[in-house]
This record gives C-alpha cells, structure tokens and sequence, in this order.
C-alpha cells in the first residue's frame, strides 16, 4: 500500500508515494507556507494536524486557505509535553487511514527527556503501521535541543529539505531528500526543483 504525500513529484519518484508507519521530516526555512502540503495533491485522505504554537482557530483558516473542502482536516491543539496519547499501551489512539501532522517538532524535541521522546516516536511508528496511516513533523532547520533533533533524523525514515532560491527575481522552492529508507535514489531523484512561490 503506498500513502500519497501530496507533493506529486516525490510520490512518483516513490512510486505512488509512502509506506504505512512512515516518519516523515520536513526541514524548512523560516516562515515556509507547509499547508500547502494539506493541499488536493493527498486526494481524500482524512488528515489530523496538531498544533503546537497557533491556536486552532488560526490554524483553521489557513487550512481554509489551502483547501476548498477542509472536512477532510481535524485540528487540535497541542501541548508538546502530553504525551499520553502517543505511549498508550491499550487501545490505538488513531483512526483507520488518517495521516498525522505535528507543528512543529522543535517544541517536542525541546520538551521532552531523550527516553520519553525516543519511545514517543517508536510507538507513534508502530500505532501508525496498524492503521494504514503516516505521520509528518515539519520543523525549522535549527533545533533548541541539537541531541534530539539527530534521533529525529535518525528516526525518521524520510527526511525532506525544503529551501529558497531566487532566481532572475524570482522565488522557488527546491526540495531535497536527505533520506529515504524504503527506496534507493540517485543523486539526480534526491533534488526537486518546484514551481514559484509554491511548494506543490
């Protein structure tokens, strides 16, 4: 089963897209539009987004900015130090093919001890496996908790580069992937050169 990540020139070079209980990284720079990956590109997939530093009323119109029909996003806030839900031992705490993002990493990684966070991730792995569904963390580039951020990397088994590049005045986004476990990529499938001002 492969789970489209929205951005269509990763999904064919992954063959239609990513494996369940896939841990995604998305590095970005700062003040990068990454709803723009809650966008048409997933098709019907039911996505969760928890928001860690706006409230759910901000992050609501701008989802309602990206996507014409947004019942397909929940949205909940958040605090980066709960993480009950993640480590729950009895019944799965996910839905059936709903795919999970987390804004943004950085506070996770600040918060939590390194024993409290490699099992929070761990399990967030296994409970994503047994519902068909993948989790995204996107983060900016620089982590308060250097430690944390390479078990993020380490972790992770797809770890997606986002950076800027003007060109004749104009903007672009161009996309790396740093890592991919479930395919090997050459040099040239490891570079995405996307459209201006957009990361779709």
């Amino acid at each position: 089963m492969q789970i489209p990540t929205g951005i269509p020139e990763i999904d064919r070079r992954l063959d239609g897209g990513i494996q369940p209980g896939t841990l995604v990284m998305i590095l970005l720079p700062p003040g990068a539009d990454y709803l723009q990956l809650l966008g048409p590109g997933r098709g019907d997939r039911h996505a969760k987004l928890y928001t860690i530093i706006k409230s759910e009323a901000v992050m609501k119109q701008a989802v309602d900015r990206i996507r014409a029909d947004n019942n397909n996003v929940d949205i909940q806030e958040l605090d980066p130090g709960d993480t009950t839900w993640e480590l729950s031992d009895e019944e799965n705490p996910f839905d059936e093919s709903v795919d999970l993002y987390f804004d943004t990493l950085g506070a996770i990684e600040k918060t939590l001890t390194t024993e409290i966070y490699i099992q929070m991730l761990n399990n967030l792995s296994e409970n994503l496996v047994a519902v068909d569904s993948v989790g995204y963390f996107y983060c900016y580039k620089n982590s308060a908790n250097s430690y944390h951020r390479t078990i993020s990397l380490d972790i992770a088994d797809l770890v997606i580069e986002v950076e800027r590049m003007t060109t004749d005045g104009e903007m672009n986004y161009v996309l790396k992937l740093l890592k991919c476990n479930s395919k090997h990529l050459s040099g040239s499938d490891r570079l995405i050169k996307l459209g201006e001002n957009k990361l779709l």
